[in-house]
C-alpha cells in the first residue's frame, strides 16, 4: 500500500541574535511512503533529518536533505528534499530626540524654529544601532530658491533604504531668511 505524507522540516538551534526564522520551505512538500494498511494509517507526515541552524545570519538553501524512515515504512521517492530556512533581521522602533535639524541651499543667513526634531524609525534592530544614536542621518530644511523672508517647511530626512521613518516631532519649521549674506 502507497501513500503520500506531508514532509516537515526539523529545525534545533537559534539564528543569530537579531534575526527570526520566517518560514521554512520544503521542496517537495510530500514524499510517497509504502508499507503495511496500519502503519501508513498512523503516519500523516515524514520527517527531514535535523538542521542545526546555530548563529546563522541570512536565509540558507540546503539542496540536500535527508528524510527520516519510520521503521516498517518504506521511502518510494524522494530520497532527498531541497530545504530553505527564510530568515529576516528583527525590526524594531526607536526614538532620536534633539536632533538639530540644518538648512542647505541657501547662501544667505536663516533661522530654524524650532530648532531640534525627533525621529522615530523602524528598521532592522542591527542598522539602527550602527547609525550613532541618529547622526548619521541626512537631516536639513532646503532653502534653495528662496527669497529673504518667512516661510514654513518640511525637514529633508534622508535615512538607509532599509530603515522607514515612522513619524517626524516636529513635522513643520518655521524659516526666516535674512536679506544681506
Amino acid at each position: 500500500m502507497a501513500k503520500f505524507v506531508k514532509v516537515t522540516p526539523q529545525i534545533a538551534g537559534d539564528p543569530k541574535v537579531g534575526w527570526t526564522i520566517t518560514a521554512v520551505t520544503v521542496e517537495p512538500a510530500t514524499a510517497k511512503i509504502t508499507g503495511g494498511e496500519s502503519q501508513l494509517a498512523l503516519l500523516d507526515q515524514i520527517f527531514s533529518d535535523t538542521i542545526t541552524i546555530d548563529n546563522i545570519a541570512d536565509s540558507q538553501h540546503l539542496s540536500e536533505v535527508k528524510l527520516v524512515v519510520p521503521e516498517g515504512v518504506i521511502l518510494v521517492d524522494p530520497e532527498v528534499v531541497a530545504m530553505t530556512i527564510h530568515l529576516a533581521a528583527d525590526q524594531i522602533t526607536h526614538t532620536w530626540r534633539d536632533l538639530t535639524v540644518a538648512t542647505r541651499g541657501n547662501q544667505n543667513p536663516a533661522t530654524v524654529h524650532p530648532k531640534k526634531i525627533t525621529l522615530r524609525v523602524r528598521g532592522p534592530q542591527a542598522e539602527l544601532e550602527q547609525l550613532d544614536n541618529g547622526h548619521a542621518v541626512d537631516l536639513f530644511i532646503d532653502l534653495s530658491g528662496l527669497e529673504p523672508g518667512v516661510y514654513v517647511r518640511r525637514a529633508v530626512i534622508r535615512l538607509p533604504l532599509e530603515v522607514a521613518l515612522v513619524e517626524a516631532i516636529p513635522a513643520l519649521f518655521t524659516v526666516t531668511i535674512s536679506g544681506s549674506k
